[in-house]
Order: C-alpha cells, then structure tokens, then sequence
C-alpha cells in the first residue's frame, strides 16, 4: 500500500515502477517503497529514458494539451504548500475572481492532472506537484502567488479569531490585514468550522522557510494560538509557535520574539516541559522589559503563576499572579483580570481557601459575563461551581455548573463541557441523586474520550467505585 500512495495510484506510476523492478530482480519490494519515501527522488524514479516508461513524459503530453490559463494554473498549484486549496485561497493566490479560477481548475479535474474530493477543495497528488513545481521553475514563476496565499490566510484567520476569542489582544500588523483579502466568517461557528477544515493548510505554511515570509509566519502562529487554546491542539501550537520563534529571530524583532515565545511558554506547561516552559516565560520577560512593555511583562508573570499552580507551589505561584492582577486592574484590562482570577481561584482552591477561591471565581466570572466571551464564561463557570461544591454550597454550585456548561456548549470547547458534566456529578452525588450522579460522569466521560483527553480515566474510576459501592 505504501507503494501504491507514493505513485498516487496511477496506473501509469505502477507501470512504469513495475518495469524499472523488472530489470532489478535483486530489488525487495520494501526496497522499492523507500526509495519512493525521498519525495526528490520519486519523479526521477517513475521518469527514465524510455518515454513509454516515464511518468514525467506522461504529464508532459497531458500538459502542452492545457489552455494557457489552465497551465498556469496547474504550475501555480505546484507552488502552494499543502496537498489540498480552497477555491478561495487559490484564487487570491491567482489574483483571479473565483468564477475565473473555477474554470481553470475544472479543466484540470477533466484532464484527472487534479481531483476535487469536496465542493471547492482542489487536491493534487505529490507526483503531479513536484511535475508542476518544475515546470513552475522552468517558467519562472516568482514567489508573489505565494505571498498572496500568506495573505489570505492571515486575514482569514485574524478575522476568524476576532470571532473566537472576542477581545483579545492583536498583533497590529495582522489586525491590520488588507480587508480586501481573505474569507469573511458569518459568526463564530463558522470561524471555528473554518479553522477545522483548513488547519492541514495552515500547518502547511509552516513549512515554507523563506525569510521573506517570516513577518507573516509569527503572526500567524500568534493568531491562531486562540484557537489552539480553544481546540486543544496542542501539538499544531507547539510546530507553529516554534517555526515563529526562528522567524521572530531571523527578523531581529524583539517585541515579535517576546510574544512568541510567551505562547509558546503556555503551550510547553499544557503539555507538562515545565523547565522548558519557566525558561520561555523568563526570557520572554527580559525582552517585554528592555522595550518596556508592561502589559508584555504582566502577561508573562501570569503565565508563570499558572506554571508553578501546576507544579503544585501554589504559595509561589499566589505571588506571581497577585502582581499580575495588579498592574491589569490598574490598567483597565478587564479580559486579562478575569483570567488571572480564575487562576487565582484555582491557587486558593488547592491551597484550601475555599472562601478566597469562592470570592476570586465570582468576580472572574462576573468580568466574563460583561466581556460576553463564552469560553471565558465557562471556565470561571466551571470554577465558581467546583469552588461551591467544596463549600457544600450545591444549589449554586449546580447553578454556575448548568451555566457553564450552556457557553461552554456554544463556544465548542469539549473540555470544559466535559468539566461541567464531572462536577454536575459530584454535585448530584453529595445530595443523593445517583442516577443523575451516574448520567454527568458518563457524559463527562464521553466528552473526555472525545478530546483525547486522560482525565476519562479519572472519571471512569468514579463510575467504577459506584457501580462496586
């Protein structure tokens, strides 16, 4: 199977790899699938002397039968990174309308040089591209049809998290990509939806090391993080934040370094490289106090103080985050209080200051509700509940629980659904409702499973010492 995916199922591929085989008798077929893994290689390897027995004459007679605008096409396609385009995306590449660039790659479809396995999705197998980017050097397409894709993307994807995640801080270039570029989201399920679909592209980007490209590179990676945090893909925040850091560098832009690397602190604590991560927040501290901002510096003490609550030095960690919650309280920056106390609440809550973390999770879910930011209101939603379950406050513990669990729902956070059914469990246990006990731990279960998250585990103990009970 590795074989046939590598020649795309061509049949003329398979032919012709079978006739190169022949005359090597010697040759295993495991031997053959990892000659074909060098995508260089692999054209050179179905291409040979013999124009009944090569690949590259083959796509070249199906070529010169292609109308200009379609052969321009079809080199275009081998510029673009990603194995897939939208039709939007490729007819910004194109500087075409989307009717125009319909056309050209429908020809392409006709002619099987390109598939279209969804409405709008035009995909090209790795064979056919590496043919088409020769041709594209041969021709001497420059590097703007690509820069044009960048584009594209950028404002996409700055207006998708605009939807996303309301209010959040934006970089100022990328809040001030061209408004006449790029896809216009109609609420945020669509920005969500969007950003789903087109997250194999986006990853794509990643991968064109062009220096020229670096402004847009880090950008990216910090406008998507919004949707990294909601999503949980973490390991699709930690390639792109990590690409963006050697863009930040290259491009000697100590602000674009100092926010990188502030994300990428965040993303290396989810996923438990704490020394890795404190070392990230450090330096990106240093860099937000040479250019002297503050609210740079704020961030990262705050991000700091939700490492350490995480290594379980809560006392330190109290420190870090009261000083944080000072300078964006005196700043007026009501989104990033909210957080800070919701981590706060969480501090107090291990530390067994069950009515400090009772009064720090009403005040954050009292800034998230005037935000209208839905997975803010469902995390501090989330807090307040487990806070007053602790307290053996059920009532209103199940009342910030159900609202939680109603934004979380909308907002398409899976994990913070998943939280609210845990606790809605532990609510329904402590006053003797077992069987709704036993329907919240199922459902958080689920949930949990769906996120790909290892707390379904934790839950299914639960269930399992009722069911022993």
């Amino acid at each position: 199977m590795r074989i046939v995916d590598r020649c795309g199922g061509l049949p003329l591929a398979l032919t012709v790899l079978a006739h190169h085989a022949a005359g090597r008798p010697a040759l295993r077929l495991t031997e053959v699938a990892a000659e074909l893994e060098d995508q260089r290689r692999r054209l050179d390897l179905l291409s040979g002397d013999d124009p009944a027995f090569s690949v590259r004459a083959a796509f070249s007679r199906s070529y010169r039968d292609l109308p200009s605008d379609a052969s321009a096409a079809f080199r275009l396609i081998g510029r673009l990174p990603g194995r897939s385009v939208h039709i939007a995306a490729f007819a910004a590449a194109a500087e075409l309308d989307v009717a125009a660039a319909t056309r050209s790659l429908n020809r392409l479809v006709r002619q099987h040089l390109v598939s279209e396995p969804r409405p709008g999705v035009y995909m090209m197998h790795d064979v056919l591209r590496f043919y088409a980017a020769e041709l594209a050097d041969l021709h001497g397409d420059d590097g703007r049809a690509v820069r044009r894709l960048f584009d594209h993307y950028l404002a996409s994807a700055v207006r998708a998290d605009r939807l996303i995640t309301p209010n959040r801080y934006q970089v100022a270039d990328a809040a001030a990509a061209d408004a006449s570029t790029g896809v216009a989201h109609v609420d945020a399920e669509a920005a969500r939806s969007w950003m789903r679909a087109e997250l194999p592209v986006l990853l794509a980007l990643f991968q064109v090391d062009d220096p020229a490209l670096d402004i847009y590179i880090w950008q990216l990676a910090y406008t998507l993080r919004g949707y990294f945090y909601l999503a949980r893909e973490l390991d699709a925040w930690l390639q792109t934040h990590q690409v963006a850091l050697r863009s930040a560098l290259r491009l000697g832009d100590q602000r674009a370094e100092a926010l990188t690397r502030n994300n990428l602190g965040m993303v290396l604590t989810a996923v438990r490289r704490f020394d890795e991560a404190v070392d990230e927040h450090h330096q990106a501290h240093a860099l937000f106090e040479a250019i002297g901002e503050f609210r740079g510096m704020s961030d990262c003490l705050a991000n700091i103080g939700a490492l350490l609550s995480r290594q379980e030095r809560y006392e330190e960690a109290l420190l870090y985050q009261q000083d944080a919650l000072r300078y964006y309280l005196d700043a007026g920056l009501s989104r990033n209080s909210g957080i800070t106390l919701r981590s706060m609440a969480n501090t107090y809550l291990a530390l067994g200051q069950l009515d400090e973390g009772v009064r720090c999770a009403e005040e954050a879910l009292s800034l998230a509700l005037a935000g209208e930011h839905g997975l803010d209101i469902a995390q501090a939603g989330n807090i307040l509940g487990t806070a007053r379950e602790r307290t053996a406050d059920h009532v209103r513990a199940e009342i910030a629980l159900r609202q939680a669990l109603v934004h979380a729902e909308s907002c398409g956070s899976v994990r913070e659904q998943a939280k609210a059914h845990w606790v809605l469990g532990e609510v329904a246990l402590a006053t003797g409702r077992r069987a709704d006990a036993e329907s919240s731990f199922n459902a958080a279960v689920h949930l949990y499973e769906r996120a790909g998250s290892s707390l379904a585990n934790s839950v299914r103990e639960i269930i399992g010492s009722l069911r022993d009970a």
